[in-house]
């Protein structure tokens, strides 16, 4: 899905395409709370320079990250924490899935935040879910488990 969407986005003019990225952001960053406020702003200060060819080319890199023959994912064996948001539109259940079976001894962690964007909108509980897990690997380490 990723490479036909950046083979038709990149045909597109930018003005369009940034358009619908500053109305896409209210439902990707809902609420009226400070952070989601913030990241709504921010968002708003760096779309702009978002020219067709770079979203294709973003839009390819997570092509590449989410074929079946990702070369990453078997050299990797250390710890693995996957943090999940419930109700993401962006990632939803299948790509979840897909993550937990690439990374099968990973620890995963589902919050109860809607949407992709929770990590920005909730860093408090974010941080403090990868503190523990920070401290549960290195009291790992130090014990030599």
């Amino acid at each position: 899905v990723f490479r036909p969407a950046a083979r038709v986005l990149a045909r597109l003019p930018a003005r369009l395409i940034q358009q619908f990225l500053m109305t896409y952001l209210g439902h990707f960053l809902p609420g009226a709370d400070p952070a989601a406020h913030f990241w709504r702003g921010y968002f708003r200060t760096i779309l702009p320079a978002f020219t067709p060819a770079l979203i294709a080319c973003r839009l390819h890199t997570f092509a590449s990250l989410d074929a079946a023959d990702w070369p990453l994912a078997p050299a990797w064996l250390g710890p693995v924490l996957l943090v999940e948001s419930s109700d993401d539109r962006l990632f939803g259940t299948t790509s979840q899935q897909a993550l937990r079976l690439r990374y099968p001894t990973a620890q995963a962690v589902q919050l109860a935040c809607p949407g992709h964007a929770a990590a920005l909108t909730n860093v408090a509980l974010y941080v403090m879910v990868y503190q523990q897990w920070v401290k549960t690997v290195v009291s790992g380490i130090d014990t030599g488990s």
